[in-house]
């Protein structure tokens, strides 16, 4: 898979909630973005503001001021300057896929 330019995505932590639950603000959130695998490797499956779930592929984050998904793609490529590294390209998914 050719990815011709991934954006940028940028959240802002606010602060833990009463219940001990962090909470997160979506800044920005480019259709099609670079994700590293210790990212993803470091995100819960379920129960959590941002969780990726290796099953369905899909990295969910829920901001208090909109939530984001993207569809993690099998398909890997290197890092643009920076030999032997690599990375997960995100997409939103289409209209059709049920999440």
């Amino acid at each position: 898979m050719a990815v011709q330019q991934a954006g940028e995505f940028w959240l802002t932590s606010l602060g833990l909630t009463s219940e001990g639950q962090g909470q997160l603000r979506v800044d920005r959130a480019d259709p099609v973005v670079r994700i590293s695998p210790e990212v993803l490797a470091e995100m819960p499956a379920s129960g959590a503001p941002a969780t990726y779930d290796p099953r369905s592929r899909l990295l969910r984050v829920r901001g208090v001021n909109r939530t984001v998904v993207y569809l993690i793609r099998e398909a890997l490529e290197p890092v643009p300057g920076c030999p032997g590294q690599w990375h997960y390209i995100g997409e939103w998914p289409d209209l059709g896929l049920t999440i």
